[in-house]
């Protein structure tokens, strides 16, 4: 697996409340748009390793190489707890 990110490819990490209550997964998810808008679809990034969590209201950036996450909410408790995936280099862990 190459690089993730390039041109009309935009990461996104999914962490909101499901219907019905609770937390949705941790899972990083890509939005690949590289064949148009009209092909474009989502996929699951495999991550290894320890991930940030389940939360929300979090900061999510990118910083080449690395995706950040900072802060939030894992719906027990408010943290302020800073991690960084490269997504230059596979596999990927934070």
């Amino acid at each position: 697996m190459g690089v993730l990110l390039g041109v009309r490819i935009l990461f996104i990490l999914i962490n909101v409340f499901k219907k019905g209550g609770g937390l949705a997964s941790d899972e990083l998810f890509l939005f690949d748009m590289r064949k148009g808008e009209r092909k474009a679809f989502w996929n699951v990034v495999p991550v290894v390793g320890t991930t940030p969590g389940r939360r929300y209201g979090h900061i999510l950036s990118y910083t080449k190489p690395c995706l950040v996450t900072f802060g939030g909410n894992t719906g027990t408790e408010a943290v302020n707890d800073f991690w960084c995936l490269n997504v230059e280099k596979a596999p990927f862990a934070w």
